[in-house]
């Protein structure tokens, strides 16, 4: 079993675990998160999609105090959630230009 597999099945309840996704976790993480996906949508377990930033030295001290201060406010534990919830603030703070463009009244 592939370690990343490994980890798609640890984030299936022990009451989910069938001997189909214990199968499932033979093939590539990438397959197995697709198993997983179509038998139990309701537990959001997704890929991942890498990114990558190269930030300067000032841009790094306030990104960093923005993922430390929204994982300490919303508890939550990983630097990406707290980087969504930023986003997702951001986003419902604009929501009104956000709904344009998403509309394609403002083209950016």
């Amino acid at each position: 079993m592939d370690v990343g597999s490994a980890k798609v099945v640890a984030k299936v309840p022990k009451r989910l675990r069938s001997p189909e996704i214990i199968e499932a976790a033979k093939l590539e993480p990438r397959e197995t998160v697709k198993f997983v996906q179509e038998r139990h949508p309701e537990l959001r377990i997704e890929t991942q999609v890498p990114r990558q930033y190269a930030f300067t030295a000032s841009q790094t001290v306030t990104v960093d105090g923005a993922v430390q201060l929204a994982k300490m406010m919303f508890d939550l534990s990983s630097d990406e959630d707290a980087i969504e919830s930023l986003a997702a603030e951001f986003i419902q703070s604009h929501q009104d230009i956000y709904q344009k463009i998403q509309a394609g009244e403002i083209v950016v």
